[in-house]
């Protein structure tokens, strides 16, 4: 065969065989130029054979560069181009039965000449896409069967990324490089496994044509061949010219997971496989390529490489709901461009193994991308190796634990930030540097909250700010990884000072905590669609979150010790609309009301089951609705269910309804009890009936008695009870009753009652009385007489052990011995003129 029939025939092979048919379209008769070949790398070399009238375009003007070919019709043009005797009439092939009936004489006529292999004993995988590593062993075969050179000649290969290479394409790659047939990529690497394009394939032709011409000058009578000597031996596998493909192929999870239990078994996918089991390497030294294929998982089902020095490349894993990949407990595995998307935890799991990795992608992964850690029940650390160019979607692509490491061939790509979180203390994550602005004090966290779509990292504590801190820019991510936002009581007191999100959208902050010894923790200003996850809102002097005119999502957030409760919702001054905020996950609060919301601003629950709504009643709150956690309050509806609520220790009751024509005693016998009225009512009639706290440790809050023969409410008997803006109304006898008891009031009103406010005295059978009075109190009863005590009277004198201590300066007091031995009077101060 003549070297001249292959440049010319082969190079038109190369580029141009339609799908359909795999026919070979013919030279141009009269050359013009493309209109999508401007940006085309090649597009000097597609020009060249434009002009040798070697292609031409598909009518429309356009040469499609980016277009690709299949493993048939590359056969097809090159048993053309080597002149094969080929029968045409042929249909079928004898040797493979999924070749298209177009393909099988070209097929089964390069067979025959040792040119292919089969992907297995009766298949060839005509449909595939030919790779780079394939086309470069064609064009040596090519030159191998024309006598341009010698079977026996050797290169050495030098890309980057030559371990990637297949075995049986080494020689023909390192070769075709020398030849000048091929070239590497701008970064010295091959890739191998990549498709090859029709602009490639035309680069590939032009370098053909200029390697034929050159070999044909230096050799121009070879030794004639009789029949193509390929160097192969037999085998099953890609078709790899004259090189022996060691690879089995699989097409099925099942034959997938009989495959990586083999020793050194090297593995090739041939199509996409879905998993409904795990597939679980246990041999040592098994070689899988993924051949570009995607392996997807059903469940919680994924791969687990147990076996050392596996090696996995060219795929992509996809869809467990656990770890896509799981690496344990074994040595030298690595990882080559690799994908895994959309796992319910992390893409890729390291557990007490050495993993090097380059080019892995992930994407979608709920947890993040790839996990590094000891893992349970093994002894040793991770390590893993980072290099070449890799790509992730998730806010924290790696993340190691304890003391599992990465390290970085070229560490210019990612950025290590120390994790806060009390939950992930140990932990470290490394983020893609391109990706976020990182800052470290308070000037860079104010430019950076000024710019719009950008993902801001704290990497330390901002603490003892004292100015205004606002996001004005939209789509705007902050993630803190529980690092520390304090803003503190400034000098000038009157001023407020606040982390504002403030008219904007698109705003997500990420696990940062706020403190505000005055104001609230964070505000959100008429602002649309933010969102809160993992925040904490601590110690502010009101709330810990304060959404004015703005829609806000909240998940697994945390409020604590905020002197108001943890979140209003409400439409706030100088707004129009009203507030909207989502609630989702698990949220924590310590504050009596996690949520409140004032007027038509309104709380919705993707799960409704950790809270309750209870309207508020007060007076001054009459259009607030409180919603509390379910877990940390028994609510209480009616008379039954409150009369066995207060004989329990250890119990937060929340009064869900008033409690009006109550004929009988209620007696709160247990210990430690909160009773939270929310402005619901008790009445109680009868001679005889009263409600009673009898167990210690007893708070109520803003509930109102009524008892028309007796005492509102009688402290019998107990020490450490606590009555918070609670209102004894409108009672036969006194509004409280404080017998043998230590009891503190705050903010509390007596109205209307018959002998006065409060009576503080010895009781029947029980010790001396407390009372300790806190904050501004209000009484407005029959008589003047706001409080009172009881002593015993010795010789005229009155004995100091019934007492009223604490803030009492808005008293007077007058004894009136005479009419009522023992007795102390505090009278209400009349105002100051």
């Amino acid at each position: 065969m003549k070297k001249q029939v292959i440049s010319a025939a082969l190079s038109t092979a190369i580029v141009f065989g339609t799908v359909s048919t795999g026919s070979v379209i013919t030279a141009a008769s009269s050359p013009s130029g493309f209109s999508d070949i401007q940006g085309s790398f090649a597009k000097e070399a597609i020009q060249q054979l434009l002009d040798k009238g070697i292609i031409q375009g598909d009518g429309s003007g356009k040469f499609d560069p980016k277009g690709q070919l299949t493993r048939a019709q590359f056969v097809k043009m090159i048993v053309l181009s080597m002149g094969l005797k080929v029968d045409e009439s042929v249909t079928q092939s004898t040797q493979f039965n999924d070749v298209p009936s177009w393909a099988a004489a070209f097929v089964d006529a390069a067979f025959k000449a040792q040119l292919i292999k089969g992907t297995g004993v009766h298949t060839f995988s005509p449909n595939l896409a030919l790779t780079r590593e394939q086309a470069a062993v064609i064009m040596v075969n090519a030159l191998i069967s024309a006598g341009s050179i010698s079977k026996d000649e050797k290169a050495e290969l030098t890309f980057k990324d030559s371990d990637t290479i297949s075995s049986w394409a080494k020689d023909a790659v390192a070769l075709a490089f020398k030849l000048g047939l091929i070239k590497g990529n701008t970064d010295g690497t091959f890739n191998p496994k990549g498709q090859a394009t029709r602009e490639q394939a035309a680069q590939m032709s032009s370098n053909f044509i200029d390697t034929s011409d050159k070999l044909e000058k230096t050799n121009p009578e070879p030794e004639p061949t009789t029949s193509p000597q390929p160097t192969s031996s037999p085998g099953t596998g890609t078709p790899g010219g004259g090189y022996n493909d060691p690879y089995t192929y699989v097409s099925s999870w099942e034959q997938l997971k009989d495959a990586v239990i083999v020793s050194n078994k090297m593995i090739r996918l041939s199509t996409d496989i879905t998993v409904n089991g795990v597939i679980d390497l246990t041999a040592t030294g098994v070689t899988l390529d993924g051949n570009g294929k995607t392996i997807t998982f059903t469940g919680a089902n994924n791969m687990l490489v147990r076996g050392n020095n596996a090696k996995i490349s060219n795929v992509t894993f996809k869809n467990s709901s656990d770890y896509n990949l799981e690496i344990y407990n074994v040595t030298g595995v690595t990882l080559n461009n690799v994908t895994s998307n959309l796992s319910g935890k992390g893409g890729i799991l390291i557990n007490a193994s050495t993993v090097t990795a380059s080019n892995i992608h992930t994407s979608g992964n709920d947890w993040g991308g790839i996990e590094v850690a000891k893992g349970d029940g093994v002894a040793a650390e991770s390590d893993l190796t980072i290099s070449g160019t890799n790509s992730h979607t998730e806010s924290v692509p790696i993340w190691t634990i304890g003391a599992s490491t990465v390290s970085f061939d070229n560490n210019s790509q990612y950025i290590e930030i120390q994790d806060k979180r009390s939950n992930k203390s140990n932990y470290k994550n490394y983020l893609l540097k391109s990706t976020v602005e990182v800052v470290d004090d308070l000037a860079e966290l104010k430019t950076a909250v000024a710019k719009s779509n950008v993902r801001i990292v704290l990497n330390a504590d901002i603490p003892n700010i004292k100015e205004t801190i606002a996001i004005t820019g939209h789509d705007v991510i902050l993630d803190g990884f529980g690092h520390k936002i304090g803003i503190v009581d400034p000098a000038v007191v009157s001023n407020k000072y606040l982390f504002v999100v403030q008219e904007t959208n698109n705003v997500v902050i990420n696990d940062v905590i706020f403190t505000n010894e005055k104001e609230f923790g964070i505000q959100v200003y008429k602002s649309t669609n933010v969102t809160l996850k993992g925040v904490t809102a601590e110690y502010s002097g009101k709330g810990g979150v304060l959404v004015n005119g703005s829609t806000v999502t909240v998940k697994g957030i945390t409020t604590s010790g905020n002197a108001w409760g943890g979140i209003e919702v409400a439409k706030g001054d100088g707004v129009a609309a009203e507030s909207e905020l989502t609630i989702s996950g698990t949220n924590s609060h310590t504050e009596s009301v996690p949520i409140w919301t004032i007027g038509a601003s309104t709380v919705s629950f993707d799960n409704n089951s950790q809270y309750i709504e209870i309207q508020d009643k007060r007076s001054n709150k009459s259009n607030y609705k409180n919603y509390l956690l379910k877990s940390t309050v028994e609510v209480v509806d009616d008379l039954a269910e409150l009369k066995t609520a207060v004989a329990k220790n250890d119990v937060r009751i929340v009064l869900n309804a008033d409690f009006l024509g109550v004929n009988e005693s209620i007696d709160v016998t247990g210990t430690n009890v909160t009773i939270d009225g929310f402005g619901h009512e008790v009445a109680i009639s009868g001679i005889g009936n009263r409600f009673i706290v009898s167990g210690d440790n007893v708070t109520i809050n803003d509930v109102i008695f009524t008892n028309i023969n007796e005492y509102g409410i009688q402290v019998y008997d107990a020490t450490g009870v606590k009555l918070n803006r609670i209102t004894a109304q409108d009672s036969g006898k006194g509004g409280i009753l404080i017998n043998g008891s230590q009891v503190t009031v705050n903010a509390i009103k007596t109205l209307r009652n018959e002998n006065g406010g409060i009576e503080v005295s010895n009781g029947a059978g029980v010790g001396y009385s407390e009372l300790n009075v806190t904050g501004t109190n209000v009484h407005d009863d029959k008589t003047e007489i706001a409080i009172w005590t009881i002593n015993e009277v010795d010789g005229g004198v009155v004995a100091d052990n019934n007492i009223v201590v604490g803030s009492i300066t808005q008293y007077k007091t007058a004894e009136e011995a005479l009419d009522k031995p023992g007795y102390t009077y505090y009278k209400v101060k009349p105002p100051t003129p």
